[in-house]
């Protein structure tokens, strides 16, 4: 049966709280469809049988099924996860997300998904797509429907329908889920931009449990496809070319027996703040993979620099004049052959100030904790020695946060969620950094 919302009563608390939890339909009780019905005007048949939801008879007209008078905040639900048995002759579907009151396609936002027609069951994740504006960040209700008209007798049995809570994001810089760790089995914020292959997850890592592995159809000599983070970290103030951005990442290639050339290109799209339409994209060099994990490394100015070319047009072929108020990484691969597959993983990112930088020359007094970390609201630092000041410091290099006096902790509430560095300043004289993470 459906699982909705756990609250819990604490004895002598006058406070009553409530926390998201995953929202399981099981399916498990005879002739309950647990709130998933056909979607008004079509021919479609939902039944219960045997612990599972079977969508059937005549899907006719894009038929599917949905569940009404949801309500979710669309901040806490990210995903739902189908346990589906596709018995159509078809493989595309998508998962709808309706507007206030509508109850077919056209009112609704969509995110397409596919599930082999073989007859076994498949644990399928799916992006709950964007909340229509007119819902103002509710999730009302929600649907799945075939990509065609399924025929009379075909079906979709469902063994459990599970709207997931949204996952807490990690970051690395300006890159979200740089370990393609946040969620299991799929890419998380990632996505692929340009044909050529296909992108999954491997467990074949440097850290966490996953990695970003893809699949060659064919050798790709121009137009790369590309792996967006489709995250865009805010900068405030803008940059321009005095920052320069730097991309660290590990990856290899496998099943390459020819050893033939696998490659990758970092690329970042950002906004031009100062005028202007649109993004300014900015490539980097070409790495080589091997056929063992290893580290590369690339460092540019965030845009096309006019002091590194011999005839520079300032607008033309360098952006010295502009400045840029988000950013956004991709990832080109190139070359290869046909099932050949690149992994990639453990992402670094960060942006430079030239004159101001991190103090990354300072290295961390091993006597010197910091905790939690990550953190959300307050972190405390220990150290040998009274405390003088303290800096908080982003990638940009700016300080974010600059507190005197001997306090041992810091509110880091106001903080983007992200990496920072801390500049701990004591009365001894000494100077140490240590990184922590805000949630």
């Amino acid at each position: 049966m459906k699982k909705n919302y756990i609250l819990l009563f604490i004895i002598g608390l006058i406070t009553l709280f409530s926390q998201a939890q995953d929202i399981v339909y099981s399916f498990d009780t005879t002739d309950d469809t647990e709130e998933w019905i056909r979607i008004p005007s079509q021919t479609t048949a939902v039944t219960q049988s045997e612990g599972t939801l079977i969508v059937g008879t005549d899907i006719t007209n894009f038929g599917g099924i949905m569940s009404p008078d949801l309500n979710l905040s669309d901040t806490d639900y990210e995903f739902v996860e189908l346990v589906v048995q596709n018995n159509t002759s078809f493989t595309g579907f998508q998962l709808l997300s309706y507007v206030t009151g509508g109850n077919v396609g056209n009112t609704a936002s969509k995110t397409n998904f596919e599930i082999s027609a073989d007859g076994n069951f498949h644990t399928i994740l799916v992006a709950i797509p964007a909340t229509p504006s007119d819902n103002n960040g509710v999730i009302t209700a929600l649907g799945i429907r075939v990509k065609g008209d399924a025929a009379e007798g075909e079906s979709l049995v469902f063994d459990s329908i599970t709207i997931k809570k949204a996952v807490e994001p990690s970051f690395d810089g300006f890159v979200k889920n740089p370990n393609f760790d946040d969620i299991d089995g799929i890419l998380g914020s990632w996505s692929i931009a340009g044909t050529g292959g296909t992108f999954a997850v491997s467990n074949d890592t440097t850290t966490g449990n996953q990695a970003a592995e893809f699949t060659f159809e064919n050798e790709i000599a121009t137009n790369p496809p590309t792996l967006f983070n489709n995250y865009r970290w805010a900068i405030d103030p803008a940059v321009d070319n005095s920052q320069s951005v730097t991309i660290t990442w590990d990856m290899k290639y496998t099943d390459n027996p020819g050893d033939v050339q696998v490659s990758v290109i970092p690329r970042w799209r950002k906004n031009i703040a100062s005028g202007g339409s649109g993004d300014r994209v900015t490539y980097g060099n070409q790495k080589n993979a091997t056929a063992d994990w290893a580290e590369y490394s690339f460092t540019r100015t965030i845009s096309s620099d006019c002091s590194s070319l011999d005839t520079p047009e300032e607008g033309t072929n360098c952006y010295d004049t502009e400045t840029y108020d988000d950013i956004e990484l991709g990832m080109a691969v190139k070359f290869g052959a046909t099932g050949v597959k690149l992994l990639m993983d453990n992402i670094r990112t960060s942006i430079q100030e030239t004159a101001l930088g991190t103090e990354n020359n300072i290295k961390d007094a091993l006597s010197i904790s910091v905790y939690p970390n990550p953190a959300t609201d307050i972190i405390a630092i220990k150290t040998p020695t009274k405390i003088k000041e303290i800096k908080a410091i982003n990638i940009l290099g700016q300080v974010t946060i600059d507190q005197n006096g001997p306090s041992e902790k810091l509110n880091i509430s106001s903080l983007k969620s992200g990496i920072y560095i801390l500049k701990i300043m004591q009365e001894n004289g000494s100077i140490a950094t240590k990184r922590f993470i805000k949630k």
